[in-house]
């Protein structure tokens, strides 16, 4: 058996000269591996951890004054506790269908309906060099595909063409890969535009050109134009923006960065956004107020109870994954 090992020599927050962000990365700084391990992964005990992981959140943050779930959960998550033997994986059967009686239990149609897609964001020069971008970009979606042939319901969506570009170039088995499970609306391109760009500074030449690229890419490769604009990290957006993407066949804006104002909160979820020229395009916030969720229970409550338009509409859209560096589910 051969073990072939991939490294980036960095810090959580890069390597710079003389740790100067303004400096740029060090290419001469140096780490050493000293040791590595390599483990077996039990599939039972891994989805037994994570039902009881649901069991113990739910337990902590359902409110108890308003239903007895989060009752039920402890009671149900004290049997596991006292039924499970670490050493005897025949116990892991009997735990698990313990936590279905809670997990099988779903909530009536008129509750908050939220739909998680998976996502990856990947900042495309940030506490690392462009050749780590990269090679972030084909970890992260490489791991997508192989989810995607272990979990057939699993859909994941990913912007920014001038990272499939990349891809493309550095490993085209990959990209076509993409374009088989995107032919499935499984791999979804969004975003039409080449990043995910800055919308406060540029002129608007600047995001048309990012538009126009993007959407060209996407149109050759894979056959369609993105109807949605997807800036999840950017800070603040320019008024003619609405205009720009209804000019470029977009249709839909989704962002969350509004929503960390610290002193004015946005007061809408789901609207439609009127630029200056009068063209609407209708934008939606992620309510649990991440472009990088878990999936935890806290953030599905918070989903909920952060939605800012419950008498419009009661369903919000969830991204999760890990992100900034790549990553993703």
């Amino acid at each position: 058996v051969r073990y072939f090992i991939e490294m980036a020599c960095l810090t959580i927050f890069g390597c710079f000269v003389n740790n100067d962000m303004c400096q740029g990365p060090d290419p001469h700084k140096k780490f050493r591996l000293n040791s590595c391990h390599v483990s077996v992964f039990n599939r039972e005990a891994s989805e037994l951890y994570w039902d009881f992981h649901i069991l113990a959140k739910s337990a902590r943050y359902l409110d108890t004054t308003k239903h007895s779930r989060a009752d039920d959960a402890l009671l149900l998550a004290n049997k596991i506790v006292n039924a499970c033997e670490p050493k005897d994986a025949g116990s892991y059967e009997y735990c698990r269908s313990v936590a279905k009686k809670f997990l099988q239990v779903k909530n009536p149609s008129s509750q908050h309906q939220i739909y998680a897609v998976g996502h990856c964001h990947i900042d495309m020069g940030w506490l690392w060099p462009f050749i780590e971008t990269r090679r972030k970009g084909a970890r992260s979606w490489a791991a997508q595909t192989e989810l995607m042939k272990l979990y057939p319901k699993y859909n994941f969506i990913a912007s920014s063409s001038g990272l499939y570009e990349w891809i493309k170039e550095d490993y085209p088995s990959l990209f076509e890969e993409i374009i088989k499970y995107a032919k499935e609306k499984r791999f979804q391109p969004i975003g039409g535009s080449y990043l995910e760009f800055d919308a406060n500074i540029p002129s608007g030449e600047s995001i048309a050109r990012q538009m126009l690229y993007g959407q060209r890419f996407f149109k050759k490769y894979f056959g369609m134009y993105s109807d949605t604009l997807h800036l999840p990290d950017t800070f603040g957006f320019s008024a003619q923006l609405p205009q720009l993407m209804s000019q470029c066949r977009m249709s839909n804006f989704l962002t969350q960065k509004l929503k960390w104002n610290k002193f004015n909160n946005f007061p809408h979820t789901s609207f439609n956004w009127k630029g200056i020229d009068g063209s609407v395009v209708f934008t939606h916030f992620p309510s649990s107020d991440t472009q990088v969720a878990w999936g935890d229970v806290e953030e599905v409550i918070k989903s909920q109870e952060n939605f800012e338009d419950k008498g419009r509409s009661n369903c919000s859209l969830m991204l999760f994954g890990i992100g900034d560096g790549g990553g993703g589910p």
